[in-house]
Parts: C-alpha cells; structure tokens; sequence
C-alpha cells in the first residue's frame, strides 16, 4: 500500500493495524471508531513528505481468502511517538494524492477449456 504524507510538523513513527469492525466514512468519529485488529507493522517512519510505501501484503491476502473482514487499515502514532503528520486523501481538495494498494497477481490458476468456436 503506498500513501502519501502531506505535511510532517513533528517527526516520529507509526504502527499500521488492520480494522477489526465496520465503519463508515461519512459517520466515523473517535468515539464511534471500530476497534483495532492486528498489528500489521511496528515503527514505520514518518520525518518528510512523500510517499511511504507499506508492506500489508499478509493482511490483503486474509481478506481475499476470507480469514480476515475487509475493514481496512488504521495508521496508529506509536506509543510513546510525538508524531504530527497529515496522510493525504481524495478529500484533499488541494492535493489530493489517493491511497494506493498495488496489487501483484502472483497465480492465475488453471486455463479454463476452450468455448465454442464463432
């Protein structure tokens, strides 16, 4: 997954969880946030803007084999981390530099028979 850090006021580092509860964007706040799931990664850092490029591959594969619930990721200041960074997104109406999950196929499976000739 790559994301893109808009602005960096104090350096520090993050940990990235998967979701574990539905949400929605249009309600969402922190009172009503679902809670984390696992900890997908430790001490990501965070001292510049640019993109940052986030390994979630175990995570992604869960949801697409159904052991995990496709609720997303959450990006987490961690513990002890005096952090203040601004992740861009869509609603960014000056940047607006998307969340991206770049996906790799590793196996497409068995060629299927083929059809009918035309």
């Amino acid at each position: 997954m790559v994301v893109y850090v808009d602005a960096v006021v104090t350096s520090g580092i993050m940990d990235v969880y998967a979701v574990n509860g539905s949400w929605s964007a249009n309600t969402i706040t922190y009172n009503n946030a679902p809670p984390l799931g696992n900890k997908i990664l430790s001490a990501v850092p965070v001292s510049t803007t640019g993109y940052i490029s986030l390994n979630v591959t175990s995570t992604v594969q869960a949801w697409l084999n159904g052991t995990l619930a496709t609720n997303g990721i959450a990006l987490i200041p961690t513990s002890g981390s005096s952090i203040l960074a601004s992740i861009d997104s869509t609603d960014n109406i000056l940047t607006s530099h998307p969340a991206q999950l770049n996906l790799v196929l590793v196996s497409a499976g068995p060629q299927a028979p083929a059809g009918a000739t035309g």
